[in-house]
């Protein structure tokens, strides 16, 4: 509970421990977390449907986690409660707050839980494929707006780090917003070897070549690879949406696309 309240004073994230009914946990999956829906009744008594969202720590075939996993787990919801918590942008997603009440067998003992508005329009993956097509003006519009996230961001010293259409959602106005920050960090705050080596991955068609791990030889002594995470990496990431969102195809779509 000290977490919690250390969260609250610090980044001013509301605690919204039984103030939200959760409608069922199944969901979806990330890679590193589980979303479902949730309704939050607001201080003015308005239910409001939510996305709550927990990282998923028993994701493994046994079911199990050992000691030192379950910290890294909640070392990752620690950091992006930290840097999610203190953003405020009309192209970023909104953290409401977060609860400790939530309960299921993949999120471990304890969990906290990660409260913001439910999206009923979706992602950038679902605008793409909607029919009629998304017309031209329209798709400037949404890369626009995950421009000035991605610019704010950057203000602020944060890499995002997983720039891709499933982390870019379109709010009721029909605006795209950044989400999951799983893999952000805070430039002065998070520059050691084991926070990079550990936290870097997301999709990698989106992704930034100086973040994929190198093929090694036949023969060759095999190394620890530690990515270069910079805020290049989000512009690279951005151009790969600006490919995707204009020519309707995924970057590397074809078999012989390299």
């Amino acid at each position: 509970m000290s977490t919690l309240t250390n969260l609250e004073e610090t980044y001013n994230i509301s605690d919204l421990t039984g103030k939200v009914k959760y409608e069922t946990t199944d969901g979806v999956d990330g890679g590193h977390a589980h979303i479902c829906k949730g309704v939050w009744t607001t201080p003015e008594g308005t239910a409001t449907t939510v996305a709550v969202k927990v990282i998923t720590v028993m994701n493994n075939a046994t079911g199990r986690v050992t000691s030192k996993e379950l910290r890294r787990f909640r070392k990752r919801g620690r950091r992006e409660q930290k840097v999610w918590g203190g953003l405020d942008h009309e192209h970023i997603v909104p953290l409401w707050g977060i609860t400790t009440d939530f309960q299921s067998s993949f999120a471990g003992p304890d969990p906290v839980a990660m409260i913001s508005p439910w999206m009923k329009n979706g992602n950038l993956f679902g605008a793409l494929e909607s029919k009629p097509p998304l017309e031209d003006t329209a798709r400037v519009e949404l890369l626009c707006g995950v421009a000035k996230g991605i610019q704010h961001l950057h203000s602020l010293g944060i890499i995002h780090g997983d720039l891709y259409p499933a982390n870019v959602l379109i709010n009721d106005n029909g605006r795209a917003c950044l989400t999951d920050f799983g893999m952000s960090f805070m430039v002065p705050y998070f520059v050691d070897t084991s926070y990079w080596s550990d936290t870097v991955g997301g999709a990698i068609r989106w992704r930034a070549p100086e973040l994929i791990e190198p093929m090694s030889s036949g023969g060759e002594e095999t190394k620890v690879y530690v990515p270069d995470l910079t805020w290049k990496c989000d512009i690279y990431s951005f151009g790969s949406l600006v490919l995707h969102v204009i020519s309707g195809e995924r970057p590397y779509h074809s078999d012989f696309d390299y």
